[in-house]
């Protein structure tokens, strides 16, 4: 049966094979969209000139229409392959982990509490640490985790053999927890950096909306639409009412300006997020 070491390198080596491939594929359609465009173009002016304006206006469309389709081809490749480099990056920084390859991990910026008892010491946080040799997480959350509890000074046993407990249960789902740090180090755009997940944790955090600010939420949202199809109208020669459901709008949020601000910026802050994990 070949070793871990083995079975990584195997790895590699065929994700090296797909990155090159990949690579191939892209290069052939940007020469094709770029001959799509050129020849297109031509083609649309030509038979505007032999046959009129109305089928070079076609020749024109069938253009556009072939240049999206290999462009919308092109970004699939493009992010198949930015995948393929950053899953390949991640299972050669496993190899040098084996190989305790310092220089190619990712550095633990922590420094130790200048107070603890064995931090400094054991080198638990650090650029050569435990830390920086155990940590596999993809997000700044759980790579945080994970240095609070290799510096708890007095851990709980119970809560210990919980969490053993839980991991042990991903042990063998191998594929889960590579996919797991292969979405949060796309959302963080490199294999050098982990995504902060700050917003989410907030948002897992704070407290559910009280049933009055839920109800605040779809008053103010029912207005909000009453606003712009009121508006729709007055274009279309409706009396402009409009006027009055914006008033009565903006009169009921300064009212709860204050609660509803927070629960806004701690959307957005949640919508921004996730947008970085899945674009």
């Amino acid at each position: 049966m070949p070793s871990s070491r083995a079975r990584l390198e195997a790895l590699v080596a065929r994700l090296d094979r797909r990155v090159a491939t990949l690579g191939a594929r892209s290069l052939r359609l940007s020469r094709l969209r770029l001959a799509v465009v050129l020849g297109g173009g031509l083609a649309a002016w030509l038979v505007g000139v032999w046959t009129g304006a109305g089928a070079g206006w076609m020749v024109a469309l069938l253009t556009v229409v072939t240049f999206g389709v290999l462009a919308r081809v092109h970004e699939r490749i493009e992010g198949a392959r930015r995948r393929t480099v950053l899953w390949r990056a991640l299972q050669a920084r496993h190899l040098a982990r084996l190989a305790l390859a310092w220089r190619d991990l990712m550095s633990s910026d922590q420094t130790p509490p200048p107070d603890h008892p064995f931090a400094a010491d054991l080198d638990v946080v650090g650029p050569r640490s435990l830390l920086t040799l155990l940590s596999t997480a993809g997000t700044r959350g759980g790579h945080d985790r994970l240095a609070a509890w290799l510096l708890d000074p007095a851990p709980d046993p119970d809560a210990a053999q919980a969490r053993q407990a839980r991991v042990q249960a991903l042990v063998c789902r191998r594929r889960l927890r590579e996919r797991l740090a292969l979405l949060a180090h796309m959302a963080a755009g490199t294999p050098d950096a982990r995504w902060d997940d700050g917003a989410l944790r907030a948002w897992i955090a704070a407290a559910p909306l009280s049933r009055s600010l839920r109800r605040w939420t779809y008053v103010l949202t029912a207005l909000a639409a009453l606003t712009a199809l009121l508006f729709a109208a007055s274009v279309a020669g409706a009396p402009p009412f409009w006027g009055f459901s914006l008033t009565v709008y903006l009169t009921l949020y300064g009212f709860r300006w204050a609660r509803m601000s927070s629960v806004f910026e701690l959307s957005h802050a949640l919508q921004k997020s996730l947008a970085q994990a899945v674009p």
